[in-house]
């Protein structure tokens, strides 16, 4: 079973427009490889952006954060001859940014 759920807010500034976006994933447990019995437990990612548009709506100013909970889980998985091999999720990550519309 999966969950989605995104949310957006705009808020209009004298000096521009704030935006704030959310967004939360749930997945229960799961097989990653039919029958080879490798399975990854049940976890959830949040991730956010707070933003600034400046006035005229060509420029934002605005801080994200991906995996805000630092989650772990396996992004690929494969059984080999060694047993198996996983790639990781990213660890939490917390940026800036600039967009630029024009």
């Amino acid at each position: 079973m999966t969950f989605n759920f995104d949310t957006m807010y705009n808020h209009d500034l004298p000096m521009g427009r704030l935006e704030a976006t959310a967004s939360f994933f749930y997945t229960s447990s799961f097989f990653r490889v039919a029958g080879a019995h490798v399975s990854e437990k049940g976890y959830s990612v949040v991730n956010g952006t707070l933003g600034w548009w400046l006035p005229g709506d060509k420029i934002r100013l605005a801080v994200w954060g991906r995996n805000l909970g630092n989650t772990y889980y396996g992004l690929y998985t494969s059984p080999n001859t060694g047993g198996v091999s996983t790639s990781p999720s990213p660890p939490r990550e917390i940026g800036l940014g600039v967009d630029i519309k024009y």
